[in-house]
């Protein structure tokens, strides 16, 4: 059943036992011509007739099988009600003078109400009966599945055209049971309680369907895979010693530049400020009276092209702001929201919709009567396009309300951001991190057994000073030097070697690289250099597990591997040994420059085997947006291409792809993109260029249909 039909049912009963305790009280109407009460009985007639016709309907949507001891009741109460409507209908034809205006008409009519007076009675008792059956249902309507529905949509506002219809024909049958009078104080404080809620969730639909609009795909995905700061890191920001940020934060207008150099783990903070309960604290003092509207946008090069627009920039920070405000959306989107009262989808005509509709939003006065802005971006060294330009937006917005709206931004340090900001408060986060990256050495080696018992403590503090003091504020430094450290222990060094290997290092994040590369031996670089280009070429909106990944050693054996034999279907403990191998092979051979993380499934993955989720849920990723710099520099591909002669980095991609499908035997509907909509296996496929490829599906055994 409908979830909305017993709210539904509830109203259309209601309101027919009112106008039906109110005929059978009293009927003189029906044969007085002279009476004012004679278009009440026709109302009557047309409400019984309707209301045998939407009982009938509704009947039709009843369950059965198992039924709650709630819905046994209100099904009884609907065929009580149905019979009752018909008898009426039945009674008020009897008593209906045949001519109006005749006397002797009339009086024949008067003569047949005297004789119908015990079924009157009857009538009204029944009608009384049901009438407390009702009130006591609506007392409990607690319980309706219905109202747990509801809950969801305000919860989620999620829904779609033919139960947002039913909700809204449902609640408006309900909601006329607030004007009749038959109904106890508690059974009414109930559907109040009720139509409260449905106006909720449909508010809550409304605002779902714009915020659903302006989404793109992969929106958040960069914010989402910042690594979390380490234990402890970044506290010092809000420390009352550190006066620089705190002002700004609780008092300052305009914008805050945090900038660093590469690696120094400016998106980790950025994403430790946005997360954090007295960043918001703090800035609620800045508010003061108004309501804190928090945006925020993480700009990432690597990604689509949203991902490091200036259009996806506006849409982003739109969908965050009405996402926290949508009170807002109205004044955002006027004609869109006006659609939604009929529409459960709507679409924006271009781009341009939505640019007009920020500048539009953050121009208004209406907006901070009540409301404060902040946003927080990060990564303008991301951005695709004409740095000036965007510098340019971002002065026009704090230019547009002073007190209004401010923004704390991150970058490289650029020359074009450093004199852009020079006026505005910042600071260089890497002279700021010493006491952070002495924490994270030493957290990290004195987790391993082998590390304490290769010197005494004094030595090893130094050690660990120096390689804070090598480091020079980048994490990422730091983090590619003790994944090295952590092999020479496995590997028996002691502290002296390690202090000489530590020594031999670049500090430059570049030259380290290229170290990094040189380091691997000579056996291991082919598949190395070869899962670092499938990784680099690798579409952004798309993850490559490692279960893939691991096919790269049968690539590299045999070119024709996926196409000119059969893949066996792997059992749980095969894949298991497989997926072990290649974590061990991605950490050991590629030197801390690619690093595994946690794909995230949908719930209805859930239906599928184990071993299948076991393959999908981890995939590779670079450590750091520097490195794929570095690979994409053209000495760097040179070198790559070199090592790699004769391997097609697109084919090694398609064959890996039809050997993970076998292997794990997948269904291709286990394919969906980022929102969970179903996509083809061919779709897929040519996402990683398998049409640039020349193959053909119909060509490719064993792929399941």
């Amino acid at each position: 059943m409908d979830p909305f039909t017993a709210i539904g049912l509830a109203g259309n009963i209601l309101t027919f036992i009112d106008i039906g305790l109110k005929f059978v009280s009293q009927t003189k109407g029906i044969y007085d011509s002279q009476s004012n009460s004679t278009a009440e009985n026709d109302n009557l007639s047309i409400m019984a007739t309707r209301f045998t016709s939407a009982m009938s309907e509704m009947q039709g949507k009843l369950p059965n099988g198992n039924l709650s001891k709630d819905e046994i009741a209100l099904n009884a109460l609907v065929e009580e009600c149905s019979n009752i409507s018909g008898e009426l209908q039945n009674l008020l034809a009897e008593l209906k003078a045949k001519k109006p205006k005749s006397k002797r008409s009339s009086m024949k009519a008067a003569f047949r109400d005297w004789r119908k007076k015990p079924e009157k009675d009857d009538l009204h008792k029944r009608l009384e009966s049901s009438r407390q059956q009702l009130d006591l249902l609506l007392t409990t309507m607690t319980r309706f599945e219905s109202l747990e529905r509801l809950n969801q949509l305000v919860e989620y506002g999620q829904t779609n055209e033919v139960e947002i219809t039913s909700l809204r024909r449902n609640i408006d049958a309900l909601r006329s049971g607030l004007r009749v009078k038959i109904l106890s104080p508690e059974a009414l404080e109930q559907i109040r309680d009720v139509v409260s809620l449905s106006d909720r969730a449909t508010l809550k639909v409304r605002e779902s369907c714009i915020l659903t609009a302006l989404r793109f795909e992969l929106m958040n995905e960069r914010y989402d895979d910042v690594a979390e700061a380490h234990d402890k890191t970044f506290e010092w920001i809000f420390d009352s010693s550190d006066e620089n940020f705190i002002n700004w934060i609780k008092h300052g207008n305009g914008i805050f530049h945090i900038s660093g150099k590469p690696g120094s783990g400016k998106s980790t903070l950025m994403k430790y400020l946005c997360h954090r309960e007295e960043t918001k604290q703090y800035l609620d003092i800045w508010a003061a009276d108004k309501s804190l509207v928090f945006g925020k946008f993480f700009f990432w090069n690597p990604g689509t092209t949203l991902q490091k627009s200036l259009r996806g920039l506006i849409r982003g920070l739109l969908h965050s702001i009405l996402s926290n405000a949508p009170e807002l959306i109205p004044l955002a989107f006027p004609k869109h929201w006006d659609a939604t009262l009929s529409k459960v989808a709507v679409t924006f005509d271009s781009s341009d919709d939505i640019m007009l509709a920020f500048t539009d939003l953050i121009r208004r006065d209406a907006v901070y009567h009540n409301h404060k802005l902040v946003f927080f971006i990060d990564g303008l060294d991301e951005f695709q396009g004409d740095h000036a330009t965007l510098l340019k937006e971002l002065m026009r917005w704090i230019s547009t309300r002073p007190t209004g709206v401010k923004i704390c931004v991150s970058s490289r340090e650029w020359p074009i951001f450093q004199e852009a900001f020079k006026t505005f408060p910042s600071f260089r986060l890497h002279d700021l991190t010493r006491s952070d990256m002495s924490r994270i050495v030493r957290d990290r080696l004195t987790n391993n057994k082998l590390y304490f018992k290769m010197a005494g403590p004094d030595e090893l503090a130094y050690f660990e000073s120096d390689l804070v003091d090598k480091s020079e504020g980048v994490f990422l430094w730091l983090k590619l030097i003790l994944h090295g450290i952590e092999d020479g222990l496995l590997s028996g060094d002691r502290l002296p070697q390690l202090e000489n290997k530590v020594n031999a290092l670049p500090t430059e994040l570049d030259d380290l690289f290229q170290h990094l590369l040189n380091s691997i031996h000579p056996c291991d670089r082919k598949e190395a250099y070869l899962m670092l280009a499938v990784a680099l070429e690798c579409p952004p909106e798309s993850d490559w597990p490692i279960f893939r990944i691991s096919f790269l050693e049968e690539y590299i054996e045999n070119r024709d591997f996926a196409l000119s034999q059969q893949i066996e279907q792997l059992d749980d403990d095969q894949i298991t040994d497989r997926l072990e191998r290649t974590r061990k092979k991605i950490y050991g051979k590629c030197k801390g420059l690619l690093e595994i993380q946690l794909v995230h499934l949908y719930e209805w993955h859930q239906i599928y085997r184990t071993k299948i989720d076991q393959t999908l849920k981890e995939s590779v990723k670079f450590t750091h947006r520097s490195i794929i710099e570095f690979l994409k520099s053209d000495q760097t591909r040179q070198k790559l291409a070199a090592d790699l002669r004769g391997l097609d980095i697109f084919d090694a991609m398609c064959q890996t792809f039809l050997a993970h499908i076998q292997a794990a035997k997948i269904n291709e509907y286990y394919y969906q993109d980022r929102h969970g909509a179903t996509s083809s296996l061919e779709s897929h496929l040519s996402s990683i260029c398998f049409k640039e490829r020349g193959y053909r599906l119909s060509e490719i055994h064993g792929i399941p249909e």
